[in-house]
């Protein structure tokens, strides 16, 4: 990956640019022991060139905007090929410490060329307007609508979408706050997104967004003390066209990509505490369970149910920096073909070590050692990850 980016600053603006190459390539391994293949006939290579610039105002004010713009190719080692325009324009006016009107707004054009499908340009246009005030003391309300126009099929569904966006916040003490929201949209999905999440899609796939159509959140968050912090809530949305991963008929080492075209519940309920001394020691544990419940297709493929993760990093003297990761997810099930059947996916437990030694503000040694307990893991079916693996080098900030 190759990244050149830039800003600019005077008194009243500040204006950015980048240009990023990338390429990721990998090999469809997922296939069964007694098939003999060619190492070329299993090589997925992904380059993406992608450019962008953005402008916003340099110093606090009662208006604050940022306008973004970009473009995005990419290309893949199956003749597949998609571009990607996207404007994104966000704003604030602040008439109080308690009133203000908010408007962000989005535009994604989307071509793809595919050697079977036939893909037509996809529109995605999101405008979001909401106006902030406290009605009471300890109350702050966001009144709101997100408003959609698309112009995916999936199901004949209408090209213009409106969704409630509404929040409240309530101050139970100096330290603990209750919020909830109800809300929805349209999420946007593409071969870009797709390709990073699941290195071994298939080729010549069909894709749509998804339809939040309908998303309760609430919660609690806060300080337990100085120097820890909490939240601990839940969720309840209602998917139209959630996507889901299942392994072709005819080669289980490739996924295609399926949808619920019906309505999908999804239910999270979650609970986070963070505690940093200072800038010297950070530590961040969160534990989230899920539930699906299909309509159209029989499972939630490739999704997990629970997932508990620990972030951790210690900084000496600000001359040696060590992270440690640990991951553990669980509950996924799959679609075995030559079973014919659905499986279970055994858990995945995960633990990273990072340390950096600074030469100086520009120069580093790095030290990575991933997945230190060797656990040969899924999360995709046929895909056991790399065990133990270390890598180090040096980084150098120019």
């Amino acid at each position: 990956q190759l990244d050149l980016f830039g800003k600019a600053f005077n008194r009243s603006l500040v204006a950015g640019g980048f240009l990023t190459y990338e390429n990721q390539t990998n090999y469809f391994y997922g296939y069964t022991p007694k098939k003999e293949t060619l190492r070329d006939t299993i090589k997925q290579s992904y380059n993406v060139v992608s450019l962008g610039g953005d402008l916003a105002n340099s110093k606090p004010a009662d208006f604050t905007y940022t306008l973004k713009g970009g473009f995005s190719y990419l290309t893949d080692n199956y003749k597949a090929a998609e571009s990607e325009v996207a404007l994104n324009f966000i704003s604030d006016y602040k008439f109080s410490e308690s009133r203000r009107a908010m408007l962000i707004a989005d535009y994604f054009l989307i071509t793809r060329e595919d050697v079977k499908v036939d893909a037509s340009p996809r529109n995605l246009l999101r405008i979001k307007p909401a106006y902030q005030f406290s009605p009471i003391e300890n109350l702050s309300l966001a009144v709101g609508a997100n408003v959609a126009y698309e112009t995916d099929t999936l199901g004949g569904n209408k090209s213009l979408h409106v969704f409630p966006n509404l929040k409240a916040e309530y101050a139970l003490s100096k330290s603990v706050k209750a919020y909830a929201a109800l809300t929805g949209d349209i999420d946007k999905v593409n071969l870009h997104s797709l390709s990073r999440e699941n290195r071994w899609v298939n080729s010549n796939i069909n894709i749509f967004n998804t339809n939040r159509s309908i998303e309760f959140l609430g919660g609690l968050k806060g300080k337990l003390a100085r120097k820890v912090g909490f939240e601990a809530g839940f969720s309840a949305a209602n998917l139209k066209g959630l996507y889901f991963y299942q392994n072709s008929v005819l080669d289980q080492s490739k996924f295609d990509v399926i949808y619920d075209e019906g309505n999908t519940k999804r239910l999270n309920a979650f609970a986070e505490l963070d505690y940093a001394h200072a800038e010297n020691f950070k530590l961040m544990l969160r534990g989230d369970v899920f539930n699906y419940s299909t309509d159209k297709i029989t499972e939630a493929l490739h999704r997990p149910t629970y997932r508990f993760v620990i972030n951790s990093s210690y900084n000496v003297y600000e001359k040696l920096l060590f992270n440690v990761d640990f991951t553990a997810q669980g509950g996924m099930k799959a679609f075995d073909q030559s079973l014919a059947k659905s499986v279970e996916i055994d858990p995945a437990v995960d633990v990273n070590f990072k340390a950096n030694y600074f030469l100086s503000k520009q120069v580093s040694l790095f030290l990575k050692l991933n997945n230190i307990l060797s656990n040969k893991y899924q999360v995709y079916l046929n895909y056991p990850v790399r065990g133990f693996q270390a890598m180090g080098g040096l980084t150098w900030v120019f």
